[in-house]
């Protein structure tokens, strides 16, 4: 999927933590929980799912080209102490469309294919899993690639449905891993799995945005309950950029829609996150983010029992509808080269974000 596909960050770490921000904030409505005057507990291990109800999807498109998730249900858990996840085997973990992407690997053989965890993946932070295995199946022919993780980063299988007796196989480097998708000498199951794996961690990758927006929630929640809105504006760029047009910095406007009619953020609100050419830098390394676009978090959920938060996130509720929404969410990959004293913003790489998922943290 282009430069935006090529380098990803588990930001589950952050969202498990920012996604609490409310418990200290009081409100009601919403869920089944009571109202909450004086800060939760929060458990150290905590359960996690991203899930997409019936008809909802994420539509991924990129120039000409369109990936569609479905039927998504990653489940697993979180140690705050020591930042370990686990991805847990829970049936089929999600249904793509990848047609566009990957139309001539193997003919059309997995232009449509399912994921499914078969060994529970385990990390810390954003490293890269330490262990854990996954199957891509081919919908139509039932056609399978494996990938097991090993310590220095994949084992690959590909079992033609025609002959599963002789598997083509491989290891691979994770550095190799992350951008073989791109390498147009690699072999096609090499390819489709590398896609498959860099899919499945932009899942993950999304909840960044939600992170970046609770985090501001929780620092302003008073002044978002006084006006309603609020504009922040965004990291500002450290050289000249490719792009004369873009602004500098770009601006975020978080809205708030208090669903509980109490005054209160709360269970039951909804929150608009509006972004304006927003340059998200991260330190870490000399690839950031553009956003531009509009996200939508529907339906905050939060249940407590005991002083004990046990559900929290935003989800559907009997039958209010709930989740993360994308609006034609724009995502560009910039990379800083200091040597040069420019951003180069990837204009052409650009993903266009549409549907979405709901999140929810549970005490397991």
């Amino acid at each position: 999927m282009g430069v935006c596909m090529r380098k990803f960050h588990i930001m589950l770490s952050i969202a498990v933590l920012s996604v609490l921000f409310l418990v200290s904030c009081g409100g009601g409505g919403g869920g089944d929980g009571d109202v909450v005057d004086d800060p939760a507990t929060v458990p150290d291990v905590l359960s996690y799912e991203i899930r997409q109800t019936t008809g909802i999807d994420l539509v991924i498109n990129q120039a000409e080209k369109q990936a569609t998730v479905s039927s998504a249900l990653l489940t697993g858990s979180f140690d705050r102490i020591n930042e370990g996840f686990t991805l847990l085997p829970f049936g089929p973990s999600m249904s793509v469309d990848a047609e566009s992407f990957l139309d001539g690997l193997y003919g059309t053989g997995f232009n449509q294919y399912v994921l499914q965890v078969t060994g529970t993946l385990k990390w810390k932070g954003d490293d890269s899993p330490t262990d854990g295995e996954f199957d891509i199946r081919d919908q139509i022919a039932q056609a399978l690639i494996k990938v097991s993780v090993t310590p220095a980063g994949v084992d690959l299988a590909y079992f033609p449905s025609n002959d599963p007796e002789n598997p083509l196989s491989s290891s691979i480097s994770w550095e190799a891993f992350d951008s073989l998708f791109e390498n147009q000498s690699a072999e096609d199951y090499q390819r489709i799995a590398a896609f498959a794996y860099n899919l499945l961690r932009f899942m993950y990758e999304q909840g960044g945005l939600v992170i970046n927006s609770l985090e501001y929630l929780s620092d302003n929640d008073l002044l978002l309950e006084q006006n309603l809105s609020l504009f922040e504006s965004c990291d500002p760029y450290p050289y000249a950029t490719t792009d004369p047009t873009v602004s500098d910095p770009g601006e975020t406007l978080i809205t708030w829609n208090d669903s509980s009619f109490d005054g209160s953020l709360g269970p039951g609100d909804s929150f608009l996150v509006s972004y304006t050419e927003c340059w998200d830098n991260e330190e870490s390394d000399n690839f950031d983010q553009l956003y531009n676009g509009a996200v939508n978090l529907v339906n905050y959920v939060e249940v407590e029992n005991a002083g004990v938060i046990t559900r929290i996130g935003f989800e559907p509720f009997q039958a209010l509808a709930g989740g993360i929404n994308f609006d034609n969410f724009e995502i560009i990959e910039t990379e800083t080269d200091a040597n040069q004293g420019l951003v180069i913003i990837e204009q052409a790489e650009k993903l266009i974000l549409k549907g979405g998922f709901s999140i929810v943290f549970t005490s397991p």
